[in-house]
């Protein structure tokens, strides 16, 4: 009977494969249907994927891989799900774990190795390549391609041209690609130049990374009428896409050729500058090579054909940073505005990051600084947000802001070596401004505030309920230092945790909070106190602060009990 109910069960379930002989042999079979069980689970949460029911599809995928662990298409969703949303290490991760049961496929390694590269974690790709470069490998070139990527990318130039010669047997683009970037990155210019001409002559059609290269290796050589004949046969075999000339204008400025660039561009506003996507995809290049007066007449051209301007104007400021120029990227910082209804998270947090950015490198005040700070703290962001920054503060001499920064980035991005060559740099400065400070000073003056009169002001100002002013004062006595910090460490995150909730930037108090739980009850009891007292006004942030705690210690007695109370209330606000 009690088989039958079993059966009967499972049966009623969607994409059971469970037999009645499997129930009928349970204790023979428990792993079989326990691994059955778990694909059906993996099949609903590949269909609530594509239905985007993301929480469900989650949830299911999640509980079906544990019970059916070698089922790639559930790592791969799952890893899909994780960099979509930011949370690269849940990604990594789960693809990681899904070697342990062999070589998972080419669409298997299409998310994982491009996931390590994009994170700058060249030798986790090696070693992945060498693990299953055997000769029977199904797409054994593709993994020899991302190898070839890697090295480049650790600029192990040498090391990537023997390779490539070595597997340079049936013509693979990407592998021919990669011998002669090593070539011109080692500066055998004519040896590349011979290369790419064997390769042009036996390419019945000829690939778009030929032609770039041998624009590359004409301009590095100062033959400019061979680069135009590449570029002109670049946009001959290619007279549809609009990145043809987006490169030629690249080539000519970074060849000091203005004129040419400017000439490059007459002909893309004439044949691709209709379409405001084809102008912004021109914006991010000029943006990207520093030519700012290129840029300054791609924004025009945006406005007279009657675009919105705030992408093109975030371009433009970014490569005002880019350019040093402080003051007027500062100024274009303050006129861009989101739009409410039509602006995505994404181009909200670059307004904001642009902003605070600029700013940072027009003044000193502390303040300022610990914005630029904040915005880093508590998230993952893209390599690329850490990179740019720290090298913007650092030209701009903001030293300290820049370490701060570079340390989120490294804490996200442990294995980049472009990040550690920034860390190595950073530490040299640091250790040279350290070396010229006079040995002998004077005693120092009290840094910053007593703690009695700190403490007073701040008492007036939550009286007064100027939170922002207290969130202000909390980032600037860090930065002061004052010999009484440390003792006063967790008032001061207390601080800045009601503060940031008062001032609605549940960015920064989720932040805060992490950094303030450390396993205490009293420090879980400030936190679920400030919940209870911000439920009726915020019940938001207040559910935040509690969920935090749960996260912190899920089986905290007091955070659950708030936890149950809350949730008839959240029951009937639904009904």
């Amino acid at each position: 009977m009690g088989v039958s109910a079993l059966y009967f069960w499972l049966d009623r379930k969607a994409y059971n494969t469970v037999t009645y002989t499997d129930t009928l042999l349970l204790p023979i079979r428990w792993d079989d249907i326990r691994e059955k069980v778990g694909l059906a689970m993996i099949q609903e949460g590949l269909d609530d994927m594509k239905e985007q029911r993301w929480a469900e599809a989650h949830m299911k995928l999640r509980i079906g891989l544990a019970r059916a662990p070698q089922d790639r298409r559930a790592r791969i969703e799952l890893a899909k799900f994780y960099l979509g949303t930011n949370q690269r290490d849940q990604a990594m991760k789960i693809l990681m774990d899904g070697l342990a049961y062999g070589y998972p496929g080419r669409v298997y390694m299409d998310v994982l190795l491009p996931a390590a590269l994009a994170g700058e974690d060249y030798q986790l790709v090696i070693e992945i390549a060498d693990r299953f470069v055997d000769a029977d490998t199904p797409g054994r070139h593709l993994l020899i391609a991302r190898k070839l990527s890697a090295l480049l990318g650790l600029e192990q130039n040498e090391e990537a041209l023997r390779l490539a010669e070595q597997e340079d047997r049936e013509g693979r683009s990407a592998i021919r690609e990669a011998r002669a970037t090593a070539l011109l990155n080692l500066g055998r210019h004519e040896e590349a130049i011979a290369y790419l001409q064997l390769w042009e002559s036996e390419s019945v059609t000829k690939p778009m990374p030929l032609r770039r290269l041998q624009a590359r290796a004409f301009r590095e050589l100062g033959r400019f009428s061979e680069m135009e004949e590449a570029l002109r046969l670049l946009r001959v075999e290619n007279p549809t896409d609009p990145n043809t000339l987006v490169f030629a204008v690249s080539q000519n400025f970074q060849a000091g050729r203005t004129q040419e660039a400017g000439g490059a561009m007459d002909e893309f506003m004439l044949r691709f500058g209709a379409r405001g996507r084809n102008l912004m995809l021109l914006a991010g290049e000029l943006e990207q090579i520093g030519a700012v007066k290129l840029l300054e007449r791609c924004v025009e051209e945006a406005k007279a054909h009657g675009f919105v301007t705030r992408e093109f104007l975030m371009a433009l400021t970014a490569g005002k940073l880019r350019a040093g120029d402080w003051s007027e990227a500062a100024r274009l910082a303050s006129q861009l505005e989101p739009d409410p209804k039509r602006s995505r998270p994404v181009e909200l947090f670059v307004i904001d990051y642009l902003k605070r950015l600029s700013a940072a490198t027009t003044t000193t005040d502390a303040g300022v600084q610990s914005g630029v700070v904040a915005m880093f703290q508590g998230r993952h962001l893209p390599i690329k947000s850490y990179r740019e920054a720290t090298e913007t503060l650092l030209r701009a001499g903001r030293l300290d802001t820049a370490k701060q920064v570079l340390d989120f980035g490294l804490r996200n991005y442990p294995n980049s070596t472009r990040l550690a060559k920034l860390q190595s740099e950073i530490t040299t400065l640091v250790a040279e401004r350290e070396a010229t400070k006079v040995r002998e000073e004077p005693k120092a003056a009290p840094r910053g505030p007593g703690e009695a009169e700190f403490f007073q002001r701040i008492d007036t100002q939550i009286a007064a309920g100027e939170w922002s002013a207290i969130l202000r004062g909390v980032r600037e006595i860090r930065v002061a230092k004052p010999d009484w910090l440390a003792e006063r460490e967790g008032d001061l995150l207390d601080l800045q945790i009601r503060a940031s909730a008062k001032t609605g930037d549940a960015v920064e108090m989720v932040g805060t909070v992490r950094q303030f739980l450390n396993g205490s009850r009293q420090r879980a009891d400030r936190v679920l106190a400030l919940a209870s007292e911000l439920r009726p006004e915020d019940a938001a942030n207040a559910d935040r602060l509690l969920q935090e705690v749960l996260r912190r210690t899920p089986d905290y007695p007091p955070a659950l009990r708030l936890q149950r109370a809350w949730r008839p209330e959240a029951e009937a606000g639904s009904n």
